[in-house]
């Protein structure tokens, strides 16, 4: 009995150290693939060739060579990690158009200031007519918060922002994003390896929503908090905070853990209303079922039903006006 367990011990620790080495050679071939500093042709085939290196390192620990290929992962996880740390996040690159300009809220007393509003045209998916503005809101004047899930792929993945709605003005939608460089396209696998820099949108809903609903053709959802003026204010403040903070250090984008939805919900936990981690956190497509089950949307109704209600795709897509478009979607949201 005893050699039983003592081989079946050994097996799973061999079968343990394999899952770790072929993790951390896919962990160094995705960064050398998606983050160093090399020609866009030559990053695969150094990608395959530090990876294979891992993988024929590790399994050298499993022979005779055990020495040498402990030697040689040393190196490549040391190198892979100097070359890591090396790599810092910018604001001073070509952005792609609808991220050049990061939101930046500047709160005295009850007076708040937002620069770079966003309120693009949107001609086309990826294209639009420019325009950004500056605009003035009273603190005290806020009412509360909405949460918008826009959905373009499948139930598990979405794009979640918030808008925040003030008596007497227009709505601000305030989104976290990657800040995409001219010409480059979102990969969530190059996400994981300082890839993208991350950027707070600050946008007028005729800009971040009807692009979405009317441009993209995008399953979007609007939910009003079930919050107090109060609630919303502090969140908003920590909004602003986040922008300034991003403003002076800019950070990196990370598909797991800096995103449009757990970037939210650390500013939300700030708060200090209570928001338990759950596992939809980092399922997106998820995040609305998880702001019911936790009292964060208005529970009156089954969940199935109120996700119904809150589809707005196809009465955006109907409203009159750009300046009535806070109002329509929101009329086809309530119950």
């Amino acid at each position: 009995m005893p050699a039983a367990i003592a081989s079946f011990v050994k097996w799973t620790l061999t079968a343990l150290g394999a899952v770790g080495v072929f993790l951390l050679s896919a962990w160094i071939a995705g960064f050398v693939h998606f983050a160093a500093p090399l020609p866009r042709w030559l990053a695969p085939f150094a990608a395959a060739l530090v990876g294979v290196a891992t993988l024929a390192a590790g399994a050298a620990l499993a022979s005779a060579y055990w020495r040498a290929g402990a030697l040689a992962l040393a190196a490549l996880v040391c190198a892979a990690a100097l070359a890591w740390a090396t790599i810092a996040p910018s604001a001073d690159r070509r952005w792609a158009a609808d991220v050049a300009r990061a939101g930046l809220i500047s709160i005295e007393g009850e007076a708040v200031v937002v620069d770079n509003v966003r309120v693009f045209r949107w001609t086309g998916p990826e294209s639009a007519e420019p325009h950004w503005e500056t605009r003035r809101y009273d603190l005290a004047q806020i009412e509360g918060a909405d949460v918008f899930l826009s959905h373009w792929s499948s139930p598990a993945i979405a794009h979640m922002f918030v808008s925040f709605r003030f008596a007497g003005a227009r709505p601000l939608a305030l989104s976290v994003e990657i800040r995409k460089e001219e010409g480059e396209e979102f990969s969530a696998f190059a996400g994981f390896f300082k890839r993208y820099e991350v950027v707070l949108i600050a946008a007028d809903e005729g800009d971040i929503v009807k692009v979405r609903t009317n441009v993209r053709n995008e399953d979007v959802y609007l939910y009003r908090a079930d919050i107090q003026a109060a609630t919303a204010r502090r969140l908003f403040e920590h909004y602003a905070a986040y922008s300034r903070r991003l403003a002076g250090r800019p950070a990196f984008y990370n598909t797991l853990t800096t995103n449009c939805t757990t970037t939210p919900y650390l500013l939300a936990r700030a708060t200090g209303e209570g928001l338990p981690f759950d596992w939809r956190v980092l399922v997106s497509g998820y995040a609305d079922a998880y702001l019911y089950d936790r009292g964060f949307l208005d529970r009156s109704l089954p969940f199935p039903e109120t996700k119904r209600r809150a589809a707005i795709s196809a009465r955006a897509r109907a409203a009159p006006s750009d300046e009535a478009f806070p109002g329509w979607i929101r009329g086809a949201a309530a119950p």
